[in-house]
């Protein structure tokens, strides 16, 4: 897998991130800011896919609006002149919402390596290392390896913890030492391990982020306050 498609992939699915601005000067930022380009229906599909959310209400909302008559036939009619996916009458839809239905959208990483437990393991490992290198000032423990990229911080405290392998992660610090310094090759390199196509590649990417939407909607801040302060300079 060539790093140059990762790193088109990973700019695509980071787009898709809204910016989350501190509290000190809290800005309301639209959440489907990355997916304005996006159809409604296409972006709602994409949400539940990578997301595990929706967007619409549940089945049973439109069933029980479809039997009180509070949406009609002319209302389909009129939505399905705007929207293909709703071109149904009445009796197909409601068969359509009443069929059972389960989330088959992406996996994370953690659930693909079916390692049990790391899904909240991953979660905590990553809040922590987010929290102490973008403190403010909060914290007694002032991070020591601040002045470099996220990435290089992460490797460097992470060569030192023990955490992982208490977990059951063996040779944890051996293999980030063996890290190289590229972080898109890192991930260029684990996609292809995982075996994800390239064709998925930005969804599967996106699937990731929103497992930690909180912490890379405030990354998509600070690289957004960074891009805007070189450009001003």
């Amino acid at each position: 897998m060539k790093t140059t498609n990762t790193i088109q992939a990973i700019h695509e699915a980071c787009h898709r991130v809204p910016p989350l601005f501190p509290l000190s000067d809290f800005v309301a930022v639209n959440p489907f800011l990355g997916l304005v380009d996006r159809p409604f229906s296409n972006a709602a599909q994409l949400l539940r896919k990578t997301a595990k959310s929706d967007i619409l209400m549940p089945s049973s909302w439109y069933l029980e609006q479809l039997y009180l008559d509070r949406i009609t036939e002319a209302d389909l009619r009129e939505t399905a002149q705007k929207e293909d996916p709703l071109s149904l009458d009445r009796e197909a839809l409601i068969n359509l919402l009443q069929q059972e239905t389960s989330w088959n959208g992406i996996k994370t990483a953690s659930e693909v390596c079916s390692l049990e437990g790391a899904s909240d393991f991953i979660l905590e490992e990553i809040s922590k290392w987010c929290s102490v290198y973008y403190d403010e000032g909060q914290s007694s423990w002032k991070f020591p390896w601040r002045e470099g990229s996220l990435f290089k911080a992460w490797k460097s405290a992470a060569a030192l913890d023990a955490n992982p392998e208490v977990f059951g992660i063996p040779h944890f610090r051996k293999k980030v030492r063996e890290l190289g310094d590229s972080p898109d090759e890192i991930i260029s390199s684990i996609l292809k391990t995982i075996g994800v196509p390239e064709s998925e590649l930005p969804d599967f990417l996106h699937r990731q982020l929103m497992t930690i939407s909180g912490w890379s909607s405030y990354v998509q801040y600070q690289s957004r306050e960074n891009g805007i302060q070189k450009t001003d300079q």
